[in-house]
Order: structure tokens, then sequence, then C-alpha cells
């Protein structure tokens, strides 16, 4: 966490880190799906 600043409040740094985490999922399940041999998987958000 020593990448959040002290001077931001509790929303923004709540914003930044559900923003990474999502992300981070985001990331992981494209991957996943990339991956993925079956072409007929669609893609769903």
């Amino acid at each position: 966490m020593e990448k959040y600043e002290n001077n931001l409040n509790w929303n923004d740094v709540l914003k930044l880190f559900l923003d990474d985490v999502i992300d981070n999922c985001l990331n992981e399940y494209y991957q996943e799906l990339l991956s993925s041999n079956d072409s007929n998987k669609e893609v769903i958000l």
C-alpha cells in the first residue's frame, strides 16, 4: 500500500485500490479467455 500517498482521503484510496483489483481481475479473465481454445466462448461482462 506504499504507493498510496498519505494526503489522499479514504474515498480516493478505496477507488484506486478497487480500480487495481478490477483491472487485475479483468486481466486474468481475458488471459484465461485468450488462452482457451474454445472459439465458441463469448465474452461476458
